[in-house]
């Protein structure tokens, strides 16, 4: 995840996340606009939901390489590694969020 699939070069996603869903199912524009910024970790199509809480902020992280999938819907080889992130200090991959983040209830 993160690098083009078609590009021969080595052209990967300069950015930061702070979570990745996954769906089954073609989304709406309506429906991702009403999900922006909101906690969703389940509902119909969502195969997958990684939230990137698993590291303490600021912190040596090393020990936290498994980014797990936060719904059952996919075998459990569906977690992924981490890997090439900074796991220690305040460059560490896992951070305070910056986002507004609307809980869902």
């Amino acid at each position: 995840m993160g690098r083009h699939p078609t590009v021969t070069h080595n052209y990967y996603f300069d950015g930061q996340m702070d979570e990745v869903r996954i769906w089954n199912v073609a989304r709406t524009k309506e429906q991702i606009e009403e999900n922006y910024n909101k906690v969703i970790n389940s509902g119909q199509g969502l195969v997958a939901y990684y939230d990137f809480n698993g590291g303490v902020a600021n912190a040596d992280n090393s020990n936290e390489t498994t980014l797990k999938n936060k719904v059952s819907v996919l075998d459990a080889n569906s977690d992924g590694t981490l890997m090439n992130f900074e796991l220690q200090g305040i460059v560490s991959n896992y951070r305070k969020s910056a986002i507004p983040v609307i809980s869902e209830k």
